[in-house]
């Protein structure tokens, strides 16, 4: 099962990123349209560590920037008290600067 379910995420996040590229461009799009594709645990662990060496300001900063934040794997993993706390200051900073959140 776990082989299919990390299968299925290359796929996916391949498949995001190639459609992406060709409706807008990738990153570097004449249309301006920014994004980031990341997983969960990588955007977490990430957050995280940036926390641990005082520099959370500068990674929120960071994730908050593109105009499209694609975040694989949400809905499946359980967040513990910290990450969650993570996370929200992760959408919080993205909602001050106008961003808005999807779900399918």
């Amino acid at each position: 099962m776990r082989t299919t379910r990390t299968s299925f995420s290359s796929t996916l996040q391949a498949l995001a990123k190639r459609t992406w590229r060709s409706e807008s461009g990738g990153p570097s799009s004449r249309r301006g349209t920014r994004f980031f594709f990341t997983g969960a645990t990588a955007l977490l662990a990430a957050l995280a560590k940036a926390e641990t060496e005082g520099l959370l300001a500068e990674k929120l900063a960071y994730f908050a920037k593109p105009r499209l934040l694609m975040i694989d794997e949400l809905g499946y993993l359980p967040f513990e008290k910290r990450s969650a706390h993570l996370f929200f200051q992760l959408v919080a900073k993205r909602f001050e600067r106008g961003g808005h959140a999807h779900h399918d």
